[in-house]
């Protein structure tokens, strides 16, 4: 088995630190930004970001994101925020 990579993304399009990624129907969710934890969506096959939040509220830890009965959530310093 040989791995390819298909495209590359910096760190300033994507630098996801602590994990909790989530792939749903082709769609990476986590968090970006060193120790940030913006919340951001990429389509996995082409690298484009979708949606991204880039907030200057800084009492945020970096999401986790989860999946359950087809409802993706994040959990946030302040709690679990359904997306």
């Amino acid at each position: 088995m040989k791995a390819e990579e298909v495209y590359f993304l910096d760190a300033k399009t994507l630098q996801n630190h602590h994990g909790g990624m989530v792939l749903v129907d082709g769609y990476i969710y986590c968090g970006h930004a060193h120790n940030n934890g913006f919340p951001i969506c990429v389509k996995m096959a082409t690298g484009e970001v979708v949606w991204e939040e880039i907030s200057a509220d800084r009492d945020r830890v970096p999401p986790q994101c989860s999946m359950s009965m087809g409802i993706l959530s994040s959990a946030m310093k302040t709690g679990w925020l359904p997306s």
